[in-house]
């Protein structure tokens, strides 16, 4: 260990400041478990039980993990949470002909896109060509950008079943 790295593990374990860590370290001969013991004996540590070893301090790092660990999960709980509270609040709307056939919560619709996944796309895709329109309603997630965008898809799908319902008439 060089001398620096010395002076800052006895500043951190025995809060004092640089100079002062410096100073003692010269008179035990950088010896950092002399030095710590000088503070002790002569009253001069600010925290009892300071002490200083070779080994890694494993507890303090799996305790830093530890903490690290759940600040984080309790972070993606708070988010998760919120998550819901949101998906909860919004619908899922499908209509036809400007009537609608039933509402679902965001959540549940997320929920079910996640467990029948490419299924549920390919019903909501042949839904379109039904003449099937969705959209979100709702506070936070009923935007109009949102529904504008699903109009689009759903006038694009009707123009395609329309090309090929006439393309099949012309060929009759």
């Amino acid at each position: 260990m060089t001398e620096s790295e010395k002076i800052a593990k006895l500043c951190e374990k025995a809060n004092v400041t640089e100079s002062e860590a410096r100073e003692i370290l010269e008179q035990v001969n950088w010896d950092l478990l002399d030095a710590i013991l000088l503070l002790e004996r002569q009253g001069r540590l600010k925290d009892a039980s300071a002490h200083y070893s070779t080994q890694r301090d494993e507890s303090a790092e799996s305790g830093e993990q530890a903490s690290d660990f759940k600040q984080r999960a309790s972070s993606v709980g708070a988010m998760l949470q919120r998550a819901i509270q949101v998906g909860n609040a919004n619908s899922f709307v499908v209509s036809r002909k400007g009537k609608r056939l039933f509402s679902l919560s965001v959540t549940a619709m997320a929920i079910l896109l996640v467990c029948a996944n490419v299924w549920l796309l390919i019903a909501l895709v042949a839904g379109l060509f039904f003449g099937l329109r969705y959209s979100i309603e709702g506070e936070q997630l009923g935007k109009p950008s949102v529904n504008d965008v699903m109009d689009k898809a759903a006038t694009a799908a009707e123009n395609v079943r329309v090309t090929v319902v006439d393309s099949f008439r012309d060929k009759k």
